[in-house]
């Protein structure tokens, strides 16, 4: 009897993870598609994307393909994105993990000037 599980299945024609397979990059994805601005469970959608997003996607000796690379920034986007939307939220009632949220951001090259610039506006406020 085979008692092998399939964890990639095809379906029509396209290739997707099965779904008892908790991903971390799925429960990310998750948490920010959920975590919208009028989200009762916001904060704690929030908090589970910052608390996955960590290192760097994929990150294997050999896996450094150039395709990789474009998958990486914006999984770093989307990181700094919810850092920073958390550090909105929590800025008042916990200033010094909302600067440290920041600080965290600023670390991720995201190619974002926006998020660059709100995350210094943000740290000036906080720190002043």
């Amino acid at each position: 009897q085979d008692e092998s599980v399939n964890a990639v299945v095809n379906g029509g024609g396209h290739y997707r993870l099965a779904d008892f397979l908790d991903v971390d990059v799925r429960i990310f994805t998750e948490a920010l598609i959920n975590a919208t601005p009028h989200s009762p469970d916001r904060e704690n959608l929030l908090r589970t994307a910052v608390a996955l997003h960590v290192g760097k996607l994929a990150d294997q000796p050999n896996a450094d393909f150039a395709w990789l690379q474009a998958h990486r920034r914006r999984f770093d986007r989307r990181g700094v994105q919810a850092r920073i939307a958390l550090a909105e939220i929590i800025q008042d009632r916990e200033p010094v993990q909302a600067v440290a949220l920041l600080r965290q951001a600023s670390r991720y090259e995201s190619g974002d000037a926006g998020a660059r610039q709100r995350i210094s506006d943000m740290l000036g406020k906080l720190q002043s």
